[in-house]
């Protein structure tokens, strides 16, 4: 069955979640320009650990993961897949997001893709490049005008998918969501 686990703020502070994760974890969020953001980075990595380690019955501080790219082996942008037992990787798959307020975690016993994005987002920056042709002409042809509400649904959609199949962003304008 298909998990997903959320928490949702309106702001994020770094230290309610610094000694939930791993240090290097911890260092990399003091990279983090904003305090908003490290927290939130923190507290999807404190919520990822949490939900995986229910998962396994195993300590959260304990787990290792991979992050490498299933296409490119970049050793940092790939899904997030659990290094620290070969049975556990292959039966439990994980995805995370953050986003504005909220950040989640799905887990699953198959390849499983997670997104959200705040309402507002300049999607509509991006339509060009990540849109089909038809996908274009669906949001022009919206009576009610409201082109970034579609554009919005179908970028978290396509995001999903890419998470899903391990391509990221790459790729997304080959990508179709039926509409």
């Amino acid at each position: 069955m298909t998990e997903v686990w959320y928490l949702a703020r309106p702001t994020w502070d770094p230290e309610e979640f610094r000694e939930r994760v791993a240090p290097e974890e911890a260092e990399r969020a003091q990279r983090f320009r904003s305090p908003d953001d490290a927290g939130r980075f923190l507290a999807s990595r404190a919520l990822l650990r949490a939900v995986a380690a229910r998962a396994v019955e195993g300590d959260p501080l304990a787990l290792r993961f991979d992050r490498s790219c299933p296409r490119c082996g970049h050793p940092g942008h790939g899904p997030p897949r659990l290094a620290t037992d070969l049975e556990h990787r292959a039966r439990v798959h994980l995805s995370v997001c953050r986003a504005g307020g909220a950040v989640a975690v799905a887990v699953a016993p198959h390849a499983v893709g997670l997104d959200a994005e705040p309402i507002g987002a300049g999607v509509l920056d991006v339509v060009d490049g990540c849109f089909t042709a038809a996908e274009r002409a669906w949001l022009r042809s919206y009576p009610g005008g409201d082109q970034a509400g579609r554009a919005l649904h179908l970028w978290v959609a396509k995001e999903a998918i890419g998470k899903l199949a391990g391509l990221g962003l790459a790729g997304m304008e080959r990508v179709r969501v039926p509409m």
